[in-house]
């Protein structure tokens, strides 16, 4: 139950709904007695990163996702939310070059890993559009409509820090789309 709930929790938090997300929240936290062989210890942390980000404290959350006696980076589950994402997006935003290498040098290890999720990474890291498109085409073939969501929010916004909202706005729309439906 703890992935669920965890993943409620998070859905919450995106909305702004603390109210409904506390009792998610709260049986993430139980989750925790479980151990980290049912994966208790990395929904916490997907839970702790997002509470830290929404208080403003990006560099905490960041290390939420990727230091720890259990640390996120080996629990990583990127076939429904993914937080290899969420870390690789915080440590570009922060400029932190040594926790991005980390990051990428984890995706780049995992054989079992989804190719969206490398190219989602990567892209984020080396600002290419090309790779972002890539992920989002991945993500679409698999079905994987939150992956897929956040890589055409990704493309959009990469496209509109260059100075082309022509080309962003077919991205974006899609995401909006998708994030309506989810």
């Amino acid at each position: 139950t703890s992935m669920p709930s965890a993943l409620a929790a998070l859905a919450a938090l995106h909305r702004d709904d603390e109210p409904r997300a506390e009792p998610y929240i709260q049986r993430v936290a139980a989750g925790r007695r479980l151990g980290n062989a049912n994966g208790g210890e990395a929904y916490w942390a997907w839970v702790q990163s997002l509470q830290l980000r929404r208080a403003g404290h990006d560099h905490d959350a960041l290390k939420r996702l990727v230091t720890g006696e259990y640390p996120a980076a080996d629990w990583w589950y990127d076939e429904i939310y993914s937080p290899r994402v969420q870390a690789t997006r915080l440590a570009v935003s922060l400029g932190d070059q040594q926790t991005l290498q980390q990051i990428l040098a984890l995706s780049h290890n995992r054989g079992d890993l989804h190719p969206g999720v490398r190219a989602h990474c990567q892209g984020l890291a080396s600002h290419d559009p090309a790779l972002l498109a890539q992920a989002a085409s991945s993500y679409q073939a698999a079905g994987q409509k939150p992956q897929l969501a956040e890589a055409a929010e990704d493309l959009g916004l990469l496209l509109v820090q260059r100075g082309d909202q022509a080309a962003a706005r077919p991205h974006m729309t899609q995401a909006i789309h998708l994030y309506q439906d989810l």
